[in-house]
């Protein structure tokens, strides 16, 4: 019969508390109830984090997080600076999970937008240092509460530059993995109608001719296609609703 510590590592152990965060985790015969507060600057804390580059940010921080199992519960972002708010396991030492985080970005935003390398002289995004430091766990749903107020005042203005963002403007591998996420007749569609991978640029009317649809669905689809990319490239979901917008 398996004790009540034989559980996925990085599970939350069963218990009763007054919130979530509250919760200790486990991992092997360790228990642990750890969260951090990082904030590191731009390169010469330029001013680069900006409407386009912060959808691009917020789906490499994700991917970064995901990739070493950090928990991001919170985050806040001026033009210049980061400020992170992490669930880490004790393995982690914090020199490390910010020195993976500024890394990791970094590469993915020069990827992504290579005329970052142009306007910061050099491969480096993020100027050189960090401020961390632990965070105990009953202060940490009032922090959250407080990023996420300033995360609402400025939704509506992230919702407005994920819709302007054009999907199709990422260099290299991040709209390659995003484009596997389609469906095959949907990065067929987009193929043909923007010319990706070496195709010419079809008109409407040829690739309706090719899939065997209408001119009205291609378009459809398109935009259809370019909403999911624009999703899938930013982590923001935009909704429609009629005579009005939802972003989510």
């Amino acid at each position: 019969m398996p004790t009540q510590r034989d559980q996925t590592a990085g599970k939350p152990a069963r218990q009763t508390v007054g919130s979530s965060y509250e919760q200790v985790h486990t991992s092997g015969s360790s228990a642990y109830r750890l969260y951090c507060l990082t904030t590191f600057y731009t390169r010469a804390r330029q001013p680069l984090l900006d409407e386009e580059v912060i959808p691009v940010f917020y789906h490499a921080l994700r991917e970064v997080c995901q990739q070493y199992e950090y928990q991001l519960l919170a985050y806040y972002l001026k033009p210049n600076q980061v400020n992170l708010l992490l669930s880490y396991k004790p393995t982690v030492a914090l020199t490390e999970l910010v020195g993976n985080i500024k890394r990791g970005t970094a590469h993915r935003l020069f990827e992504a937008l290579p005329r970052l390398e142009r306007r910061t002289g050099k491969r480096s995004f993020w100027a050189d240092g960090y401020y961390v430091e632990t965070v105990n766990y009953r202060q940490v749903g009032a922090l959250v509460r407080q990023w996420k107020a300033r995360e609402k005042r400025s939704k509506a203005l992230l919702a407005a530059q994920a819709e302007a963002f054009d999907p199709l403007s990422i260099d290299g591998k991040t709209l390659e993995r995003a484009l596997v996420e389609l469906l095959p007749a949907e990065r067929a569609l987009i193929k043909l109608l923007h010319g990706l991978h070496g195709e010419r640029v079809h008109t409407p009317n040829e690739v309706a001719e090719i899939l065997s649809l209408k001119v009205e669905e291609v378009c459809q689809i398109e935009q259809e296609v370019l909403q999911k990319l624009r999703e899938l490239l930013t982590g923001i979901r935009i909704t429609r609703q009629e005579g009005n917008e939802s972003h989510e």
